[in-house]
């Protein structure tokens, strides 16, 4: 069992491994459907840059940042939108502005709201990007707490992680990247895409958030049992 307080840590390096063995080196089916159909996986993400050159994620890309709303008349500063696999810019149901004002959209079959045409959305960028940029992502557990104590771990307080990025143009002639929540939350588990930056882990013994080795060092759980547990609890839901 992990110490106390730090069941956090354990689920991070859990999700570490699921992400790099069902979602990156081998793609399973059925949870790619279900995130595509049931998360924010596909939604674009606003990126900002800062004065280094590097960029942090900023809020998700809603109809209304687009010319004419998207043609969207009901609530379009209310509904998100993503890539579909030509990659056009779709406005799916479901989105939280279709829950008023309108009627037969507030479900979650993959439509667009303007059209009723078919949606495949787009999980990730990679290979279809227009970039890589690094993005900055805070990490918390570079430091012990008073009410949350635990064996502090050696890593700076941001992490510089590389993410796929297309460039969008929008209304108000801003030309910015974006990049999909999906990318942003693989990068954020530090797996390895092959994009190069230095806070990625080539293995799961490297000592780098979120891996199954790192989390040894606040848990006390051995990496091998963590990867066991990880494996068998994605490969019962696959």
């Amino acid at each position: 069992a992990p110490k106390p307080g730090t069941d956090s840590a354990l689920a991070m390096a859990m999700g570490h491994v699921i992400l790099k063995e069902f979602y990156i080196d081998t793609k399973s089916a059925y949870f790619e459907e279900y995130v595509k159909s049931y998360t924010d996986f596909p939604f674009l993400v606003f990126l900002h840059k800062l004065e280094d050159g590097s960029y942090i994620p900023g809020r998700i890309v809603r109809a209304s940042d687009f010319l004419n709303n998207l043609d969207i008349k009901n609530n379009p500063e209310w509904k998100t939108v993503l890539f579909d696999k030509n990659f056009n810019i779709c406005v799916p149901n479901g989105c939280v502005g279709s829950r008023w004002g309108e009627d037969g959209f507030w479900n979650l079959e993959m439509k667009d709201v303007r059209n009723g045409s078919n949606i495949d959305p787009v999980l990730t960028l990679l290979g279809n990007s227009d970039s890589v940029v690094t993005v900055c992502f805070p990490y918390y557990a570079g430091r012990s707490y008073k009410h949350f104590v635990f064996t502090n771990t050696n890593h700076n307080d941001i992490l510089k992680r590389n993410v796929p990025v297309r460039k969008i143009n929008f209304s108000n002639n801003l030309t910015t990247f974006v990049a999909t929540v999906f990318d942003l939350f693989v990068a954020n588990y530090g797996v390895n895409r092959g994009l190069g930056g230095s806070d990625v882990a080539l293995t799961y013994d490297d000592d780098v958030p979120y891996t199954p080795r790192w989390q040894e060092a606040i848990t006390g759980v051995k990496k091998e049992d963590v990867i066991q547990l990880a494996r068998q609890f994605a490969q019962n839901a696959n």
